[in-house]
């Protein structure tokens, strides 16, 4: 008889997102994650030639972790004025050669070249973390407290959704996430309408209750994190 996983502490991690999240899990579990490592990153790391020179060559952050930066407190601004002296020294270097270019070499294709190995680190992060969380909330699904916990939890956003449906291999566990996910959507849709429905004049009168963030919510389900998939 196979025996149940242990208990551990990922297991304990695990539950603990789905009871304490207040939006999609996942999206939270990476938010968590990255300003971790950032902070971390900008703490220790920025001295290291090799980091500098990898963050150079991805083109620093993409616009969503450059605001996470931008943010991100506790650590000295010092760091963070090292990376990008980096980045907009390249890119001075780089200014030449667009008001060279000839016809043959257009501008065009020098301006993609800028992008050409663009790749945020964050970005990659997040994708690696999100993606483990539902591999081990896939490898947990036996579990009645796992099972709870994420059924009580916030919704999955619709792109933490369809990486948990692309990752699940047995057709129960696929059957049992879309069914979760429609009947807290469902509830959602209808907070919605009762959201809309207080709004006109004749029900104006009607207090708001749970329904009335339901349109943010509903804004987060849809979009999550934006995460950018390869």
């Amino acid at each position: 008889m196979k025996r149940p996983p242990a208990r551990d502490v990922p297991y304990h991690a695990l539950l603990g997102l789905f009871r304490s999240a207040h939006a999609c899990p996942i999206c939270e579990a990476e938010s968590e994650h990255v300003r971790r490592s950032l902070a971390w990153l900008f703490y220790e790391s920025v001295n290291d030639p090799d980091v500098r020179h990898d963050l150079l060559q991805r083109r620093g952050f993409c616009r969503r972790h450059a605001s996470t930066v931008l943010e991100l407190e506790g650590v000295d601004v010092v760091g963070k004025a090292l990376v990008y002296q980096d980045q907009v020294a390249a890119f001075i270097d780089f200014l030449p050669s667009l008001s060279h270019a000839s016809r043959r070499r257009g501008t065009s294709a020098l301006a993609r070249e800028w992008t050409a190995h663009k790749s945020c680190p964050a970005c990659a992060q997040e994708r690696e973390c999100g993606d483990s969380h539902l591999r081990l909330l896939l490898s947990r699904l036996d579990d009645s407290e796992v099972r709870q916990a994420f059924e009580e939890s916030p919704v999955l956003c619709v792109p933490h959704f369809i990486a948990a449906i692309t990752l699940a291999e047995q057709e129960v566990a696929k059957r049992y996430l879309v069914e979760v996910q429609q009947r807290k959507a469902s509830r959602l849709l209808a907070e919605l309408r009762e959201f809309c429905r207080k709004h006109d004049y004749r029900f104006a009168h009607e207090a708001f209750g749970s329904e009335r963030d339901s349109w943010g919510r509903a804004i987060q389900m849809m979009t999550g994190n934006s995460r950018e998939r390869s």
